[in-house]
Parts: C-alpha cells; sequence; structure tokens
C-alpha cells in the first residue's frame, strides 16, 4: 500500500539529499545514512524502515 502523497518532507530532512523526488520517492541506498530523519519526519508514515 502506497501512502506516500509527496509532500517532499522526507527529502527535505535527508542530511544526504539521497532521496529522489518521483512516483515513488525513491531512496539511493548506496548514499543513505540510514540516521531515520525522513521515517521519523514523515507525516503519513509512508517510508519503511527496514531492520536487516
Amino acid at each position: 500500500m502506497n501512502t506516500c502523497i509527496g509532500c517532499g518532507t522526507c527529502s527535505a530532512h535527508c542530511p544526504q539529499d539521497c532521496i529522489i523526488p518521483g512516483e515513488p520517492f525513491q531512496i539511493r541506498q548506496e548514499h543513505c545514512l540510514h540516521c531515520g530523519s525522513c521515517f521519523e519526519n514523515c507525516p503519513v508514515n509512508a517510508v519503511i524502515r527496514r531492520t536487516e
């Protein structure tokens, strides 16, 4: 289920600027610090945090 509303809040809070806007937004994992800022700031909880 895609709950993303395309607001860009996740991208605005990313310290690495690794979130690419689109349908859906994409996180460039090779640049991601896994800090959780996008996850914590998403107003609709659309970011899925994977723990592996």
